[in-house]
């Protein structure tokens, strides 16, 4: 089971296994668990800010979602692939956290949080799963570097990591407020996006479009700007009107370039 729409390379990854794949809807505040289904043995979810709409779970249905994990002996991967970028309020405890049967994986990354090329993750695994994760992991790669893993467990005991998050945590807020500036500014009533509390990019919605969302993300590859349609993050695919704006990886001053490009490629005919 995957959240509709979700991580789409989560979903393929699973779907390569054999396994059937079953998409269950999210709201504003993450998958809707009374839409869980009756039979499945693992769920997928990203409870601290869901991929890629938003939103946070609330404590309520994280309790659902382990309870039906329970009932129905399935695991869950929690993906907490951003939870350090909140620029609002604090988040609230992992599903792991709060875990009494051992039914969540936890993963998350380094990746986003320190330096894209690190490529880094972690899990927290239950007891019961640690000999066939191992044994899966052993599978899947050979191991990762012993310098970096040595480099960034120095980082994080000397508190560089914290203050390097805290500075991060004000250049994203930053980075996003100059984005929804240039929306207004280029694109107002042609494409609208919301402010939110935390995350690595935006959604943006096309307001009455001429064009779909995929073909808008073409043209605008074409101008040397790269904004992808939510429709392969959809498992029932639905209206192509919705487009993700990243804006962690670059300065102000070229989010507003980006935006005034992407608002000539909508402008073609």
């Amino acid at each position: 089971m995957v959240e509709d729409p979700g991580y789409p390379l989560a979903r393929r990854a699973i779907a390569a296994t054999g396994a059937s794949v079953i998409g269950v809807r999210v709201d504003d505040r993450g998958l809707v668990t009374d839409r869980l289904p009756q039979h499945a043995e693992l769920a997928m979810v990203t409870p601290s800010w869901q991929y890629p709409l938003g939103g946070t779970m609330p404590v309520g249905r994280r309790m659902e979602l382990l309870q039906w994990a329970n009932r129905v002996e399935a695991v869950v991967v929690e993906d907490d692939y951003d939870s350090e970028f909140r620029y609002e309020g604090y988040p609230l405890v992992s599903l792991q956290g709060i875990d009494s049967d051992e039914r969540v994986i936890y993963v998350g990354t380094l990746s986003k949080s320190i330096y894209p090329g690190l490529r880094l993750g972690f899990a927290v695994v239950p007891h019961r799963l640690y000999r066939p994760f191992v044994s899966a992991l052993e599978l899947g790669q050979r191991g990762t570097p012993i310098l970096e893993q040595t480099v960034v467990a120095l980082f994080i005991e000397q508190g560089h990591f914290e203050r390097h998050l805290r500075r991060m945590r004000l250049a994203y807020a930053r980075r996003q407020e100059a984005l929804l500036q240039a929306l207004h500014t280029y694109l107002s009533g042609r494409i609208t996006a919301s402010a939110a509390p935390a995350g690595l990019h935006l959604v943006g919605v096309l307001e009455n479009p001429h064009i779909t969302a995929t073909e808008l993300a073409y043209r605008a590859r074409g101008r040397g700007v790269g904004v992808t349609s939510l429709l392969p993050h959809q498992v029932s695919k639905r209206a192509d009107d919705r487009i993700l704006l990243n804006y962690t990886g670059l300065m102000e001053d070229e989010i507003e370039e980006g935006v005034r490009r992407l608002a000539r490629a909508l402008d073609e005919t």
